[in-house]
């Protein structure tokens, strides 16, 4: 560490994330000085914090500064565990590790582990530049240090041994199953290397891509309030407000349909495109939007059923694609194919229904 008055409140922030404090005042005693220290065990601020995240509040800003913490009560016989700076990557591990551990926090820019290996933030480089600068050596007896198995498309284990004498070791995938890695000899079995996506974690998941969806629909939406409010007596507010709620809740469908429906049903949806995935999850919530919405029965129901239909199911395969990056089903060829061979279909989906709520548009200010 670089001297003890940085330590006692956290590592020094180092680039212009505004980092969120982890640990009290007091820290570990080592021989390279103060770490600061964290339990196993989540406070309120740290459940509240999870929950914003997972729905998007201020995702990109939620991160610990890098540098070496000190987990329940460790000693220099302790494990280090590696970890990215994304809070909920940190506390996670802490919580669902229950070990008595050093944690080294490196530096991906506040991204979780997966995502930081692909992107390269998670690598080699940042984990040597980690050891030396919190002088590892003076802090362990042992010359190990365990990754995250997720970590390893973005790590050369072998660079950090030539360049640190650290022996970097892939553990498991779930935190909770480090401690069996270490008693098994800092060995993983067939289990430990597995990565599940269970119905709550996708579950889980689709809230976040939930109101992504919503944010990235806002203006489309209002746009489309603001045609159905034009009729035979110029532009009517009460009119807008009316009509367009059917098209806002066509679209909201679209929405949980592509995501929260879709990642309930993703092992069963048929198509190996999370956008023809999609398309079904899409008409699965068409049916229920007809069945409840009373559009049969409406005012140019000939043009409102297909052109809700089709919101439908363009908002909730678009919003399926996106679902690419959040799990570990893969689509055929990777996403930017995936997005070249769909974005098309999506789009001309969009443009007809605009073309159809125009049209009824019109027929209400001529009729």
């Amino acid at each position: 560490m670089s001297d003890n008055k940085d330590c006692c409140c956290g590592p020094a922030a180092k680039n212009d994330l505004k980092y969120i404090k982890v640990g009290g005042c007091c820290g570990a005693i080592t021989k390279a000085g103060m770490v600061p220290t964290a339990g196993f065990n989540w406070n309120l601020s740290d459940r509240l914090g999870e929950i914003a995240v997972r729905l998007g509040f201020k995702r990109m800003e939620y991160a610990i500064a890098p540098g070496l913490y000190a987990v329940g009560t460790p000693d220099e016989n302790s494990p280090v565990l590696i970890s990215a700076n994304y809070k909920l990557s940190f506390d996670v591990l802490r919580r669902d590790a229950k070990i008595d551990a050093w944690v080294l926090v490196i530096d991906t820019k506040g991204v979780n582990v997966w995502c930081a290996a692909g992107k390269g933030t998670f690598s080699d480089a940042e984990i040597i530049k980690r050891i030396t600068e919190t002088k590892l050596d003076m802090v362990v007896k042992h010359k190990n240090i365990i990754l995250p198995l997720l970590s390893a498309p973005g790590v050369a284990a072998h660079e950090i041994r030539r360049q640190t004498g650290f022996k970097a070791v892939f553990g498991p995938v779930e935190a909770r199953d480090i401690q069996k890695f270490i008693d098994n000899g800092m060995e993983n079995d067939t289990a430990m290397k597995t990565v599940e996506f269970p119905l709550w974690r996708r579950v889980e998941v689709s809230w976040l891509e939930l109101v992504m969806a919503m944010d990235k629909l806002f203006w489309p939406m209002i746009a489309v309030i603001v045609l159905s409010g034009i009729g035979s007596r110029g532009f009517v507010l009460y009119d807008a407000v009316y009509r367009g709620m059917f098209y806002l809740y066509a679209a909201l469908t679209g929405m949980v349909s592509g995501t929260v429906l879709f990642s309930m049903l993703l092992p069963a949806l048929p198509g190996r495109y999370f956008s023809v995935k999609g398309i079904f999850s899409g008409l699965l919530g068409s049916i229920f939007f007809v069945l409840l919405s009373g559009v049969l029965a409406a005012p140019y129901m000939y043009l409102r059923l297909p052109a809700s239909v089709i919101i439908i199911i363009s908002i909730a395969s678009f919003t399926a694609m996106n679902y690419t990056g959040c799990t570990t089903f893969t689509s055929i060829s990777g996403v930017k194919k995936e997005v070249k061979d769909s974005i098309g279909f999506i789009t001309a989906g969009g443009i007809i229904s605009v073309l159809l709520i125009i049209t009824e548009m019109i027929m209400r200010v001529i009729l």
